[in-house]
């Protein structure tokens, strides 16, 4: 269980927002109090700093849905780069840890594999 339920994910969010002068409208804080909810509290407070620049770069004077989206897409939190990095363990130097790879064999990495896709924040 999280330490936060979303209603009390979102007073913090609200009063952290007014510490640092942010803009925010209420839809875009609901969806930034769910994902403190299903990550943490921290990660949601970094979004919500990487929200109000997204919003400066569109010349906006509030954060909106589409902010809390992109920063969403932006940075993971640790569950989903935990699972990023594990889905991807043979491209990093991890992988040999273990002492069963070839040091002869150069580590190449496939330059095209994407990332994958992050779940949508609604």
């Amino acid at each position: 269980m999280l330490p936060y339920e979303e209603q009390e994910c979102a007073e913090i969010l609200r009063i952290r927002s007014e510490e640092e002068d942010i803009e925010i409208t209420p839809p875009a804080l609901a969806l930034l109090a769910k994902i403190a909810a299903e990550t943490s509290i921290r990660y949601a407070m970094y979004c919500m700093t990487t929200t109000a620049v997204l919003c400066g770069q569109r010349k906006g004077t509030r954060v909106e849905i589409d902010d809390v989206k992109r920063a969403y897409l932006l940075f993971m939190d640790s569950r989903r780069s935990a699972q990023y990095l594990l889905a991807h363990a043979d491209d990093y130097m991890m992988s040999e840890v273990d002492g069963q790879t070839d040091e002869t064999t150069p580590h190449t990495t496939d330059a095209s594999k994407e990332p994958p896709s992050s779940p949508s924040p609604n």
